[in-house]
Order: C-alpha cells, then sequence, then structure tokens
C-alpha cells in the first residue's frame, strides 16, 4: 500500500512539474474552454 501512496506521490508531483513548466500553454487552453463554457452559457439562456 505504501508504494502505491509513494509512486502516486511521484506522479502528481511529476503532473505539477510539466504543467508549471509549460504554464502559458495550459493558460491559453484553459482560456479557450473558459471560452467555449462561457458561449454554451449564453446560447441556453436565449
Amino acid at each position: 500500500m505504501y508504494m502505491y501512496i509513494k509512486y502516486g506521490f511521484l506522479y502528481i508531483a511529476d503532473i505539477c512539474n510539466v504543467f508549471f513548466r509549460s504554464f502559458a500553454g495550459y493558460r491559453d487552453v484553459f482560456t479557450f474552454l473558459s471560452f467555449i463554457f462561457l458561449f454554451f452559457l449564453t446560447q441556453k439562456s436565449h
């Protein structure tokens, strides 16, 4: 069980490292998804 927790933590740390390294790219994707989400919300309200 301890091994799973240890590797899970390393996996999450690795993802965080990649995320912070390419933060600009992820920010662009997040902005794009937010725009689509807002677009669908406005379409739904009409």
